[in-house]
């Protein structure tokens, strides 16, 4: 990923300077078994991780609104982002709703634990209307 080798692009979140965690996205058409097994058509992934000085404190669900906005800005031709994130982990599927993300199923990734899928779709453009 790092040399650009697969279509996932990632980043570092830092909070006040600092290392903080990790944040990548893709589109899911590049990953056609996730794609299947997700369910959700014309998405961007995301995947983020905050180390554990950072957690709980409240730090996640701004990342996430943020890191949703970049990821329209790259990717222009998906319809919204989705997350899946382990059932088992509360605290990220806590953090995707505090940022906007509406659970919208269950799925069973490749090779990882079963999952809530999140979806957060693409803000809608607003156009003036003319009397």
């Amino acid at each position: 990923r790092i040399n650009g080798y697969e279509p996932t692009a990632m980043w570092i979140v830092e909070i006040g300077e600092h290392p903080a965690g990790l944040l990548q996205c893709y589109r899911h058409a590049d990953y056609p078994q996730h794609d299947a097994a997700v369910g959700v058509a014309n998405a961007a992934g995301i995947d983020f991780l905050l180390a554990a000085p950072h957690q709980g404190r409240g730090f996640a669900s701004s990342v996430l609104r943020d890191f949703a906005s970049l990821v329209f800005e790259l990717y222009s031709d998906v319809a919204c982002c989705v997350a899946t994130p382990a059932q088992a982990n509360e605290a990220s599927w806590r953090s995707l709703e505090r940022a906007g993300f509406i659970r919208v199923g269950e799925c069973q990734p490749p090779d990882e634990p079963p999952a809530y899928t999140y979806r957060f779709d693409r803000p809608m453009k607003s156009v003036p209307i003319r009397s």
